[in-house]
């Protein structure tokens, strides 16, 4: 049976090229027909299990089973789950994607209760030297872009893969081997994975960011456990580094600055920490450390800040970092060593450095040199657990307490996700009968909100497989026109994850909401990926509309994440916003509107970028806002092609809130019009902006930052410069 853009073999959607290109023949490979691999039930999911390639014995070699299963993976849009075991390799599993592609990419998935292993042959061929870097694992994206001089690869082009709960281990005597190498952008995922690195070169090398997101990572040995080589303004939400050789986190990101969030480092010496090298542009190697804790066991530096000539590159950011056994906090050249206090642990309440492209204004006040707040403290907290996804954030297709909406067994009230059939109220009745609510692969056609109950646990294969087309034209009269909906609950467990949502939002009948978050602080949004463009057809919208040709459309809703009443809780890779949104009344558009609310709410890695309106993100009347690691772009060529005429105006508006934190952000485009300001801060107080950074300078008459108080300018910090620390209702010390 063949429907435009999607195949159906074996009743399952296989979807192949964008509607918008002409179809191809598509058969099954061999491989997928003589292992019976469309009557395995792991394949009606959207599962491919790789039991039918490799042993997993732990002595049997996988290498070449896998590779075989990651072609097929790909080119079938199926996840590659690992069942528990052991899977040896001699050489790397090669993760590459060949075009730019929001649809298909290889996913890699064990199980989260009992995690396999993808472990390195002892003595590999070709991983024994370090100054010639292997990868046990790579993911990249191949384009003529991607080559560079250093014989790397990867460029952030690469959007839609993951890699989740699974063991990665280098082997013995591999001490050129780096456990992973991920380096992308929107729908890239890294999340509940340890390397094993004893006597190898790095854990993780190069870093995701841009709308995706790495949580709950732990690498155990290696010389470098991070190494930021290249990477996204982004951020790691709990990471625990254990017994590095050299330096836990070895920060070389040129373009870029990045944020670990919720981290514990334990190291036999310092320093932990290095930030070096030469940057090729002025606003690299900035790193931004939230909430945790260093324990060292002698004596030593903890945190080494090494700028190059001109004293650009490197700006350090630490809030809230307890520090054990350290003689020196901070070393950074041009300035005397901030020594630890006395006691058990020394408490840095705030650092920031600062570079000769670089300012800090705080409390109204312009500073060119470091501020630092140090205490002591008797004991650390456990930050690693304050900002990690929680035990229950890793729902499972294959977990036997998932109702899946397709199966059959379920009669007359499953749902198809055939794109063509209504399957709203399917989808609602498992709601309001089942707690975990599983869609797999598929694209579910919506006409009325799906509303979630306190402890629902909504959930997909991943943002690239399971989509919801929210059909506007169609949507029932009389219901609110929001695809997913929240009680108003301080208490809910809500989680909506690994979902591609199509708002159809450009339909005469008018727009669609993607979210109404009502869900407080124990509620998680993650892997949520979401466009607004006209739709093409049965199958997956086209990848992106051609605005030179006019093909741009207003979009009919204010705003396409509202976050009110008692909403909250960890948002991790929001893609909400990421792509080309013209609003049809630009001064009342927002991407995210935060309102009224006082639940803690973080978000970890935000892309709120490419829209005409007069805001993007706006925070009114809040209190507990964390925003940890944040890319925006467009400006001139959306202004170029705008058939609207607004101008470009602010990313950020927050007025009447405190508490709010916001680090590791960088501009690559954004230019608002009118000498307005990226960031719009309004009669606050306690708002801490730190490690911002502007790729284009001396482009347009705007500011970073712009403070005002009861409708007077208080301070402003210019785009000519980095902002170091922008803190407004609390004086720090300078050193």
């Amino acid at each position: 049976m063949w429907l435009q853009g999607v195949s159906v073999f074996a009743g399952v959607a296989l979807w192949t090229v964008p509607p918008n290109q002409e179809p191809r023949e598509h058969r099954p490979p061999p491989r997928l027909i003589s292992k019976n691999l469309t009557e395995d039930p792991h394949f009606q999911l959207g599962y491919l299990n790789v039991r039918h390639y490799a042993r997993g014995d732990g002595v049997s070699d996988d290498t070449a089973g896998l590779r075989d299963a990651l072609a097929d993976g790909l080119e079938y849009g199926l996840a590659l789950y690992f069942p528990p075991g052991t899977y040896l390799i001699s050489d790397t599993l090669d993760c590459v994607k060949k075009q730019k592609s929001y649809v298909k990419g290889y996913f890699l998935l064990g199980d989260p209760a009992n995690r396999p292993v993808i472990r390195l042959k002892d003595r590999a061929a070709g991983f024994g030297d370090p100054n010639d870097p292997r990868y046990v694992v790579k993911f990249w994206q191949w384009d003529a872009r991607s080559a560079r001089p250093d014989g790397e690869f990867g460029a952030a082009l690469m959007n839609s893969a993951g890699i989740s709960s699974v063991v990665i281990d280098c082997g013995a005597e591999n001490s050129g081997a780096i456990g992973l190498k991920c380096w992308g952008s929107q729908g890239i995922y890294v999340e509940n994975l340890t390397v094993r690195a004893h006597g190898a070169l790095a854990g993780v090398r190069d870093l995701v960011g841009n709308g995706g997101y790495m949580a709950n990572i732990e690498v155990l040995g290696g010389r470098y456990g991070i190494w930021a080589e290249n990477g996204q303004p982004g951020c790691i939400a709990g990471l625990t580094l254990t017994d590095q050789t050299e330096a836990a986190i070895r920060q070389r990101m040129g373009t870029w600055a990045f944020a670990a969030v919720g981290f514990r480092i334990v190291k036999d010496c310092g320093p932990v920490v290095v930030i070096e090298g030469k940057p090729a542009q002025n606003f690299g190697h900035h790193l931004s450390l939230v909430d945790g804790t260093v324990e060292l066991k002698q004596p030593g530096t903890a945190f080494v800040v090494q700028k190059d000539t001109d004293g650009r590159a490197g700006n350090l950011h630490l809030r809230d970092v307890y520090v054990k056994n350290a003689a020196v906090l901070v070393e950074e050249r041009g300035q005397p060593p901030l020594a630890a206090v006395a006691g058990e642990w020394s408490r840095i309440l705030e650092y920031a450095s600062t570079s000769a492209d670089t300012q800090s204004v705080v409390d109204g006040r312009t500073i060119r040199a470091p501020v630092a707040e140090i205490g002591g403290a008797a004991s650390a907290p456990d930050f690693v657990s304050r900002h990690a996804l929680p035990p229950h954030a890793f729902p499972f297709g294959l977990d036997r307490d998932a109702c899946n909406v397709r199966d059959e067994a379920r009669g007359t009230d499953r749902a198809f996700g055939d794109g063509v059939r209504d399957d709203t109220a399917a989808i609602q009745r498992a709601i309001d009968r089942h707690s975990r609510v599983f869609l797999p692969r598929g694209i579910y056609r919506l006409t009325a909100p799906l509303r979630l109950r306190k402890d629902t646990v909504l959930f997909g294969v991943t943002s690239a497989l399971s989509a919801l087309y929210a059909d506007a034209r169609n949507w029932q009269a009389g219901q609110e026109r929001t695809v997913i909906i929240t009680p108003d609950d301080a208490d809910a467990r809500c989680m909506a994850a690994q979902l591609y949502v199509y708002t159809s939002s450009t339909e005469p009948a008018g727009g669609l909401r993607v979210l109404h978050w009502q869900a407080g602080r124990n509620s998680v949004v993650k892997n949520l990926f979401t466009k607004s463009v006209d739709w093409p057809g049965i199958g997956w919208p086209s990848e992106k509309l051609d605005i030179a040709k006019g093909d741009l459309r207003p979009v009919n809703v204010e705003q396409l994440v509202l976050i009110d009443g008692s909403g909250g809780g960890r948002w991790y890779g929001i893609s909400i916003g990421c792509e080309n949104y013209c609003p049809a009344v630009p001064r009342e558009y927002r991407h995210f509107f935060v309102h009224g609310t006082h639940e803690p709410l973080r978000f970890y890695s935000l892309n709120p970028e490419h829209a005409f309106s007069e805001v993007e993100f706006e925070i009114k009347d809040s209190r507990d806002i964390g925003i940890y690691g944040v890319k925006t772009e467009g400006g001139e060529e959306l202004q170029r092609f705008n058939p609207f005429g607004a101008a470009t105006g602010a990313l950020f508006r927050i007025s009447g809130s405190r508490e709010v934190i916001l680090t590791a952000f960088t501009n690559n485009g954004k230019i608002p019009q009118g000498g307005r300001a990226l960031f719009e801060i309004n009669d606050c107080t306690e708002i801490s902006l730190a490690t911002l950074s502007v790729a284009r300078r001396g482009q347009g008459d705007y500011v970073i930052v712009r403070e005002n108080v009861a409708g007077r300018v208080k301070a402003e910090l210019p785009a000519a410069k980095n902002a170091g620390l922008f803190q407004t209702g609390r004086s720090l010390p300078t050193r």
